[in-house]
């Protein structure tokens, strides 16, 4: 007896064709989503102004290849061109048509360039392409993955793709355009094939349900087109397993299943958990996911697409509810986009996006996701900063949260219902190293901002803080007493400079720079001498900031101004002296002493020279 029959293959089985092979576009008709593509060839086609080098590029699945073929029909077809004039549109059922469907024509080569990457195969191309097509109207090249050909092959490939034969059709196909030198893009026409938009593949994979006779749900169809990511190729594979899976109708739960994806309930149950602050009910949604075999990043994925819904809704509600969106993302997410703050959604998406990278790199994938829902879920609970910002200035109790629906009061009580919890004040500069405090300005700390106290009296009002420890201390301060006063003239400005330890700074300021305009956070200036004014007045307004914590503006103006410090000292001092002769006891001394002078009055003169001591000699 001959086993071969009772192990063979079925002839029936053996002879399928993948949908995706056999629903690839034949025409330009076919092609979806590619409409100045179709409708630039066509005109090429129809005004006989075929350029001779195509370069094709875009994401995988989009149609690269198949428009490659689609151009070399419609450069030898001869069914519906039989006065030799280039047709619009492929016949598809004429020789050459046929041929180069079934990739046997003589005169269309497809080359992976993957494969022969060469100078030598690049060669033995160029030397074939000067012999005229056996069968065709036009030899055609068709090179796949061109962004794959060594420096040298390129090289090889730059005279002839400049000046070919007449009879000679470069077509390249890449996903990867950066990769091709300037030198081959700029001697091609360049098409970009876009990603094929949800819509399209959704009318795309009815069509083939409907042929194949399969039902389909429309959301399990949206699942599909979503996972595809703009690739026809993907979608209608991942259709054609959805099919061999279930062959009477395709379901939403079937499409999740197969594609390793959560329930949606599930995920929107788990959200709420998380932007909620319960973060043990969302850790119970985690692990039960993962006992079902979900991958972590799948989940984090997901969580992150809910996240982009939501906010999308809340930004643009009706454009989100016409959007290809299952019944439960348009339910769900509008609701939670009714009671979530924006700032909570923007903070979540970007723990996320950084979080998912953190998941994909652990060793144990599960614990990265849970620390990261753990932190959410904490972030979640902290109060929004512009909410704090407003509670300080106020001097009030933080609003009610009302994210995700739940509502978290915070009571104010009376005084005499306030936990018995001492506010000690602790002196700042004691709390440092002495090597800091020692250069720090006590006059600053000296002044404790008794708001700061009252608002912490106000927080730990807070019923929810009445079991912390008796012995805490809070430390408070005047933030605005950080911040030096605002100097009310130029020699207050140089002064402040010398008390900061900018002597170089200071001694230009006296010496070199006469004040035309000086205004609280404004100076005018004029700069005098080979100073460089612009270096030191950007410094001076990078120190005045953050000193006085307010912004200046400093002017270089050309105008005469003022006498500089050290000139307006000189005068004071020189009345100074002579005022002092005319004292007796003075007026005396050099009588007795002939050829004595004046030579110091730091005394008098300490407070008009800025930040230092005056010699006069």
């Amino acid at each position: 007896m001959d086993n071969s029959s009772s192990i063979g293959l079925n002839p029936v089985l053996s002879e399928y064709l993948i949908l995706a092979r056999k629903y690839r576009p034949q025409t330009f008709d076919d092609l979806i989503g590619q409409d100045l593509l179709v409708r630039t060839l066509r005109n090429a086609c129809k005004h006989n102004r075929i350029h001779h080098a195509f370069m094709l590029f875009g994401v995988r699945g989009v149609g690269k290849t198949t428009t490659a073929r689609i151009i070399a029909k419609s450069l030898n077809c001869i069914g519906q061109n039989i006065h030799d004039r280039l047709g619009m549109q492929p016949c598809i059922i004429c020789h050459n048509c046929r041929a180069i469907a079934e990739g046997r024509h003589v005169d269309v080569l497809e080359m992976d360039a993957a494969s022969h990457t060469g100078v030598e195969d690049i060669r033995q191309l160029i030397e074939n392409a000067r012999y005229r097509p056996v069968v065709g109207r036009y030899k055609v090249y068709i090179i796949d993955e061109v962004h794959m050909l060594s420096k040298n092959a390129f090289n090889a490939l730059l005279k002839t793709l400049e000046e070919p034969p007449q009879h000679v059709k470069f077509i390249f196909a890449t996903t990867e355009i950066r990769k091709v030198p300037t030198t081959i893009l700029s001697r091609c026409q360049q098409f970009n094939l876009r990603r094929i938009s949800i819509n399209l593949l959704i009318k795309l994979f009815e069509k083939i349900c409907y042929n194949e006779k399969v039902e389909a749900e429309l959301d399990a169809l949206k699942l599909i087109a979503h996972a595809a990511d703009g690739s026809a190729r993907d979608g209608i594979s991942l259709l054609d397993q959805a099919i061999a899976l279930n062959a009477n109708l395709i379901t939403v739960d079937e499409i999740r299943y197969m594609l390793g994806l959560v329930d949606r309930i599930q995920i929107y149950e788990m959200y709420r958990a998380i932007m909620g602050g319960k973060t043990l009910n969302a850790l119970n949604i985690l692990s039960e996911l993962y006992d079902k075999g979900t991958d972590p990043v799948i989940i984090i994925q997901e969580l992150m697409e809910v996240t982009h819904i939501i906010t999308c809704m809340k930004i643009a509600p009706k454009g989100a509810m016409n959007s290809n969106l299952s019944e439960v993302d348009r339910e769900e997410g509008m609701a939670l986009a009714k009671v979530m703050k924006m700032s909570s959604l923007t903070l979540a998406w970007q723990m996320f996006a950084k979080g998912i990278s953190e998941v994909q790199a652990s060793p144990l994938a599960i614990a990265a996701a849970e620390m990261l829902i753990i932190r959410i879920a904490y972030s979640a609970e902290l109060p929004d900063p512009i909410d704090l910002i407003r509670a300080i200035r106020d001097r009030k109790i933080l609003p009610a949260d009302t994210s995700c629906g739940t509502t978290k009061t915070h009571t104010t009580l009376s005084p005499a219902a306030l936990p018995s919890i001492p506010i000690e004040t602790v002196d700042v500069l004691d709390q440092m190293p002495s090597s800091i405090a020692a250069g720090c300005n006590r006059s600053n700390f000296d002044n404790l901002n008794c708001e700061m106290t009252q608002y912490v009296e106000n927080f730990m009002s807070d019923s929810s803080l009445a079991d912390l420890h008796s012995d805490k201390k809070i430390l408070t301060y005047n933030s605005n007493k950080l911040f030096d006063p605002m100097p009310v003239d130029f020699a207050g400005v140089a002064k402040l400079v010398f008390q900061k330890g900018e002597a170089v700074l200071g001694n230009t300021l006296v010496t070199n720079v006469h004040p035309v305009v000086v205004e609280p956070g404004r100076l005018k200036l004029r700069p005098q001498g080979s100073i460089d004014h612009h270096h030191i007045f950007k410094l001076l307004t990078q120190h005045l900031q953050g000193w006085t914590g307010q912004k200046w503006v400093i002017e270089i103006s050309n105008e005469k101004g003022n006498p500089t410090i050290m000139e307006q000292n000189s005068a004071q001092v020189t009345a100074i002296q002579t005022e002092l002769i005319g004292y007796p006891l003075i007026a005396k001394v050099l009588e007795l002493f002939p050829g004595a002078k004046i030579d110091n009055m730091i005394d008098f003169i300490a407070p008009a020279i800025v930040g230092r001591d005056a010699f006069v000699n």
